[in-house]
């Protein structure tokens, strides 16, 4: 009740009543004195609060700039790497380099810290001379903290479709040349043997997980690390499950996880929480990276088992 409406109510309440008005206002006089010292308190520690709430805002606002900053950064370099990498192509391989790709998540200009610049390099010839005259370019490049490229000539890419069938589909959906035709374009992709691939790299990739995690020494920041790397494969692995199960193909790594998980039956949100790490939504000090990776786990081992039982039958 504030001080007017107090005032207010004592004067109808005091009508007929025998009561000392002087005493009465003097006591209402001191109510409305405190009354008005909690409101400025109140106002106090409400623009305290304000001014609190609009620095958290401001410094919000400072990290995302920081951050779209480092983004823009990290994207003008890579893109320099890779025209460092075509020169240095053009003069090591000559008139044998028939073309350069990119592939992989730095197609979409989703750069961030853990994107890697993955390139496969088609060469008309790829005898021992051949692959020697490349091996300086291929240090500088592994150096640069890049992935080595891949080295093909056309005729063992397509030989070898069959078997690298989950490689190529996710190469033909998201590439970017970089020299020479678009190859990829042209490339048929044998489905004869994809489901075979499915089930045997998910298998692949819960033992390596378990054998990573055998080998962490206990520090947060490489945990942190062990579940972004594997995340890469399993977001693959799971789009690809989905279409070897018949499914439409996802159009995003989280929807092929809901989709994939709802189907056998589980809850994704492990998978999401590593997607969030990965993506910088969550610090790793934010989460119990123990319980996430035990969770996760679980998760893709029953995804691989439900997967393996579901192409058997």
């Amino acid at each position: 009740m504030g001080a007017g409406a107090s005032w207010l109510f004592f004067l109808l309440y005091s009508v007929g009543q025998d009561i000392d008005v002087e005493e009465a206002i003097g006591e209402d006089r001191g109510l409305v004195r405190r009354e008005a010292g909690e409101v400025g308190a109140a106002a106090t520690a409400e623009a305290v609060g304000v001014e609190v709430s609009a620095a958290s805002a401001g410094e919000r606002r400072e990290g995302a700039a920081q951050e779209e900053v480092g983004r823009s950064e990290a994207r003008m370099d890579k893109e320099k790497d890779l025209i460092d990498l075509v020169g240095r192509l053009r003069q090591a391989a000559g008139a044998n380099l028939r073309a350069l790709v990119l592939y992989g998540s730095a197609v979409d200009h989703d750069v961030r810290e853990h994107s890697d610049l993955n390139v496969l390099c088609l060469l008309h010839r790829l005898e021992g001379a051949d692959l020697e005259s490349l091996r300086v370019v291929g240090l500088w490049w592994w150096r640069k903290g890049h992935p080595p490229p891949l080295l093909f000539t056309l005729a063992e890419l397509q030989n070898s479709a069959d078997v690298f069938s989950i490689e190529l589909l996710e190469m033909k959906a998201r590439h970017r040349m970089l020299e020479g035709a678009d190859f990829l374009a042209e490339l048929q992709v044998p489905m004869a043997q994809h489901k075979l691939q499915v089930e045997r790299e998910l298998r692949v990739s819960v033992i390596r997980l378990r054998q990573s995690f055998l080998r962490w020494r206990g520090r947060r920041s490489e945990l942190a690390e062990l579940l972004i790397a594997s995340a890469s494969s399993f977001d693959t692995l799971f789009r690809h499950a989905l279409i070897a199960l018949g499914q439409e193909a996802p159009k995003s790594v989280r929807e092929a996880a809901d989709r994939l998980a709802k189907l056998v039956a589980l809850n994704a949100a492990p998978f999401h929480r590593v997607l969030d790490l990965r993506e910088g939504k969550s610090a790793g000090g934010e989460l119990n990276l123990e319980a996430v990776l035990k969770s996760y786990l679980d998760l893709v081992t029953r995804v691989a088992e439900e997967i393996d039982r579901r192409l058997a039958s």
